[in-house]
């Protein structure tokens, strides 16, 4: 019969210093077996919901000029060091980009520079040099973002007999809703509930709203140019194919925007598909609605927020000047 070893195993050795340094107050990490494949290919799935299709597209587009610039000058861009980026920012506000442009390229750097594994306190684009280049750059070309032109209810009414069925339908209901453009795309047929005072949509998941609590948006039947008919229209001739209600895509709103400004004599250039969301903030206050109801309809995170939709024709609307005694 063999005779028990009374040493400790290896692994019970190790429990027991750790047990005894724990006692001390000293937190001791224990080895640890790999992850299981597919455990580990959840974790990578849920590291890479952290930021949302667009901005991933974005962050990848941004990367590929980091790395096509860095290739003509002969430049690491991976691992890159602090001179490079600030090099590459002060190139690109050169080039006529925007400091907005300039802050989500260094964010994008900073992304892909993570995930390969660089710690976030060890990135370069954390370094002093790079944080006062981007300041610096802030105040040679400012943050003045430009800003497209509002389609108005004005704009609707000469706009609607002009287009077809699906094109009115997104127009108004994009409008009247104040939704961006990614939202207006996602929506599906189930998320549309039509009742005699006008309809209500549920946007799922948003700009904002990354997590999917989601929210619900009333829109009253109108008297000109009714949103809600205008969706019954759509509705009835949609047919029963796909799910999503436009079948569209963000890009599509824009399309949509700029191909009906051009049929009534606009510039198509001034206008996007923001320009719908626009539409909704700028006629809003042009008729005397308060910032909290506005905010509400286009779920502003703040009254602050609506600050841009103060456009250079509003200037004269409910203005202090019109009663000083002057």
């Amino acid at each position: 019969m063999p005779i028990p070893d009374d040493k400790p195993t290896d692994r019970a050795r190790e429990t027991s210093l750790a047990e005894t340094e724990v006692k001390k107050g000293r937190a001791v990490a224990l080895p640890e077996a790999p992850l299981d494949a597919e455990l580990f290919r959840q974790v990578e799935q849920a590291t890479g919901a952290s930021l949302s299709d667009r901005t991933k597209r974005e962050y990848q587009s941004d990367w590929r000029v980091f790395q096509g610039w860095c290739e003509s000058k002969k430049r690491n861009a991976l691992p890159a060091n602090e001179d490079t980026i600030a090099a590459f920012l002060v190139d690109c506000a050169a080039g006529g980009h925007k400091y907005a442009t300039l802050t989500r390229r260094a964010t994008a750097i900073h992304y892909f520079h993570t995930l390969s594994g660089i710690d976030t306190h060890d990135s370069p684009c954390r370094t002093p040099r790079v944080r006062k280049t981007l300041a610096g750059l802030r105040r040679q070309i400012g943050v003045e973002q430009v800003r497209k032109s509002p389609l108005t209810a004005e704009h609707l009414v000469q706009i609607v007999p002009l287009v077809g069925i699906r094109e009115r339908a997104v127009l108004l209901v994009g409008f009247a809703t104040g939704m961006r453009r990614s939202e207006l795309a996602a929506l599906e047929l189930r998320d549309v509930k039509i009742e005699s005072r006008g309809a209500i949509f549920h946007v799922r998941r948003s700009k904002t709203d990354q997590e999917g609590r989601g929210v619900y948006i009333g829109v009253h039947r109108g008297t000109r140019i009714c949103p809600v008919a205008a969706l019954e229209a759509w509705v009835g001739v949609r047919g029963e194919r796909g799910t999503t209600l436009f079948r569209i895509d963000g890009a599509d709103v824009a399309l949509i925007v700029k191909a009906s400004v051009d049929l009534i004599g606009l510039d198509a250039k001034l206008f996007s598909g923001h320009s719908l969301r626009a539409g909704m903030g700028t006629e809003a206050r042009r008729r005397g609605h308060t910032d909290v109801s506005i905010q509400r309809q286009g779920r502003w995170s703040s009254a602050k927020m609506l600050g841009v939709y103060d456009r250079p024709d509003d200037v004269f609307e409910h203005n202090v000047t019109a009663d000083l005694g002057l």
